[in-house]
């Protein structure tokens, strides 16, 4: 199955240049769309009302939010990208991140250090992994995409193993080595 339809996952922050020029890259080398989503944890609704009117924290978050995207329109040029935001309490972005994944070939993040909030990516990682169905790479700086050429698979002839396979296989170069690894057969 080839891979046409790629969600890169970024914060408001500054950090990741790098990380989006990568998957501006990924998205080229296999012809997919690209969409990225932009995860603008907002605090409780507590935390406006001591001081303001609670629509008024939303300022600097709504900011950062524009900010990003053009940081994004500027480094994808001319290059059909879809920016999607969501803006909630970090337990609700973990689930909408997620089911965002659910319409996509492979979910890209960016190492730990190109992002302002570790642990919600972090979270974010883990939701969509486990809610998604679908794969996540965790892609290095300066990462040059290319098709796999030999693939280890470990099988134990479960429903994961199977999914795994199947995922790994849309990575593979057309004539990849493939070795199948069974364990107490």
């Amino acid at each position: 199955m080839a891979i046409k339809d790629i969600l890169a996952v970024v914060d408001t922050g500054d950090k990741d240049e790098q990380f989006l020029r990568d998957a501006l890259a990924f998205a080229e080398f296999h012809e997919a769309r690209l969409s990225i989503i932009v995860l603008s944890a907002l605090p409780s609704i507590d935390y406006g009302l001591p001081v303001s009117p609670p629509y008024i924290f939303l300022r600097d978050y709504t900011e950062a939010v524009d900010a990003k995207r053009q940081r994004i329109d500027k480094l994808a040029g001319p290059s059909n990208v879809e920016v999607r935001t969501i803006s909630d309490q970090p337990e609700v972005i973990f689930d909408k991140a997620a089911i965002h994944a659910r319409y996509v070939d492979v979910a890209l993040f960016g190492p730990v250090d190109n992002y302002t909030h570790a642990p919600i990516r972090r979270e974010t990682i883990e939701s969509i992994l486990f809610a998604s169905g679908r794969p996540v790479l965790v892609v290095p700086n300066g990462y040059t995409p290319r098709a796999v050429r030999h693939l280890a698979i470990g099988w134990n002839a479960t429903r994961e193993a199977t999914r795994a396979l199947r995922d790994a296989l849309a990575f593979a170069a057309p004539e990849a080595r493939v070795d199948v690894l069974v364990l107490d057969a």
